[in-house]
């Protein structure tokens, strides 16, 4: 009944209801979770990402195989990935791309709020940068963007590249740069990854 009722306080008709009901107890058998939590979970990753509830498996999958291959738990990677959900699909980030990322996080020990915190923070760092921040980024060549298209590129991607960009820099060079690209908790995150 909880589990229900977190799925009709998040706007699912009755059909929706019933197609996400069935992940959503899969979800919390094997995260131990109680009902309310995983459909907490479920609702706000596939309505984070604008994706349909008949999609639902895709999510509760990716939550618990994620957890199963990384320094995390279910619990704790369906609430980082159902909160960053929404700022990873405003920048063009896929639901795949988005827990690979809280994965590489989750083997720094960075879980659950933590995760989402600093992961939506070096998304913002990266997507939406400063003057100060693009400047630095430029002189790296390295974009989030895709030039020719102006699509946001995967985010693993970007953090990838800049690693790489910086390769052969001196560590004050390095944190200079650094500094310049990200916020406090931007940083944390893209340090972890």
């Amino acid at each position: 009944a909880d589990g229900l009722n977190i799925l009709a306080m998040s706007g699912l008709n009755a059909t929706e209801m019933m197609q996400t009901l069935p992940e959503v107890l899969d979800l919390a058998a094997s995260g131990g979770l109680d009902l309310a939590t995983a459909s907490k979970y479920v609702t706000g990753a596939v309505k984070g990402f604008g994706d349909s509830f008949e999609h639902a498996s895709k999510y509760t999958d990716m939550i618990a195989t994620g957890a199963a291959k990384a320094n995390t738990n279910v619990n704790q990677l369906g609430l980082a990935l159902s909160d960053s959900a929404a700022t990873a699909s405003s920048y063009g980030q896929t639901a795949e791309d988005t827990t690979l990322a809280l994965l590489r996080l989750a083997e720094q020990n960075v879980t659950g709020a933590e995760a989402s915190t600093a992961l939506n923070r070096a998304m913002m760092d990266l997507y939406t940068p400063t003057t100060a921040a693009k400047k630095a980024m430029d002189s790296l060549g390295v974009s989030a963007y895709d030039l020719t298209t102006g699509k946001a590129r995967p985010l693993n991607d970007v953090i990838d590249d800049l690693t790489v960009a910086m390769d052969g820099m001196s560590d004050a060079e390095k944190n200079a740069t650094k500094n310049a690209i990200f916020s406090t908790f931007g940083l944390q995150a893209y340090n972890k990854m």
